[in-house]
């Protein structure tokens, strides 16, 4: 850049400027919304925005309300809400934002209820340890009446929601599952297909 006096004289150059458009389109719309409910909280999953997001937010409410306590921030494209209570309808929806704090649309609703316990006892004496390439999963299979089977769920892939990773016989009382995570728990299943409450671990 130049400096120039009524005679047309140039200054000697003081310096270029790079000047960066701002980025002033959202992100597109998350789609495919979904909402599964288990006795750890609901879990909702939605595909990812097909532009550069910076998180999401999901939002959830009772029926015919707004969330009172603002959306949770996901880097993710699932969620568990541990907090959802139970045999309440929720009512979730999810925003993309991007780096700039623009925000998408907001994506189609999804409905999820967190269920009761069933009948069949909450596993106990729960532990997780590193086996080589697999993580061994074992409890007490003595503790009280079993169930039909159990459930194994894990924080994978997404980190902040839980995954159903395997199924256990319920004579077993361990199950070896692949290395992916440090955090799961583990529910029996009553009869009627319904499961207990759930018992947490982690590896130690």
């Amino acid at each position: 850049m130049h400096a120039v006096d009524r005679a047309g004289n140039e200054s000697a150059a003081i310096g270029e400027w790079n000047i960066v458009s701002r980025d002033t389109t959202p992100p597109s719309v998350p789609t495919g919304l979904t909402g599964q409910g288990t006795t750890a909280g609901n879990t909702v999953r939605w595909q990812a925005s097909s532009d550069h997001v910076d998180h999401y937010e999901v939002w959830a409410a009772l029926e015919g309300q707004q969330d009172q306590d603002g959306p949770d921030i996901v880097s993710g494209t699932a969620f568990t809400d541990a907090q959802a209570a139970q045999g309440v309808a929720v009512t979730y929806t999810v925003d993309a934002v991007d780096a700039e704090g623009q925000h998408s649309l907001v994506s189609q609703p999804a409905t999820a209820i967190r269920p009761a316990p069933g009948t069949a006892p909450k596993p106990v004496g729960l532990t997780a340890q590193y086996r080589g390439d697999a993580v061994r999963i074992s409890w007490d299979t003595a503790s009280g009446g079993m169930g039909e089977m159990y459930r194994i769920y894990s924080r994978y892939p997404d980190p902040a929601a839980w995954s159903q990773v395997s199924t256990a016989a319920p004579y077993n009382g361990y199950t070896d599952v692949p290395l992916i995570g440090s955090y799961f728990y583990v529910v029996s299943v009553d009869d009627q297909g319904r499961e207990s409450a759930p018992a947490f671990t982690s590896v130690s």
